[in-house]
């Protein structure tokens, strides 16, 4: 259960990091963004925790980005052979910024990358 819940929540706090770069590359500010999803039915208590934590720039580590990794490998392995396309890619991703030195900041952490 404990492996689960772990990869909905790397899912999850992926999607809020990747959607706010996507904002930000389309020029749509954080705070109008948080508006439209702020009380919404997409409104998640931790995604929204961690939208606003990620907008001031803070990446302390509540749960290091090696530790998610971690997990995120432990359930692939576990997928009995398939990994599930979302976190095969997602593990691809923490493993470069892993190596890029982010494994111990916060999970939520996009380094800089292409594009």
């Amino acid at each position: 259960m404990k492996l689960v819940v772990n990869a909905y929540l790397s899912i999850l706090i992926e999607g809020v990091a990747e959607t706010m770069e996507l904002a930000d590359r389309l020029g749509i500010g954080h705070q109008q963004l948080a508006e439209v999803i702020e009380g919404g039915p997409l409104d998640a208590p931790l995604a929204d925790a961690k939208f606003h934590k990620m907008d001031r720039g803070d990446f302390a580590a509540e749960f290091p980005l090696e530790w998610a990794l971690k997990d995120v490998d432990l359930v692939i392995g576990a997928a009995g052979g398939q990994a599930p396309p979302m976190l095969a890619a997602l593990s691809g991703q923490w493993h470069a910024a892993v190596a890029a030195g982010y494994g111990r900041e916060d999970n939520q952490r996009r380094p800089p990358g292409p594009g």
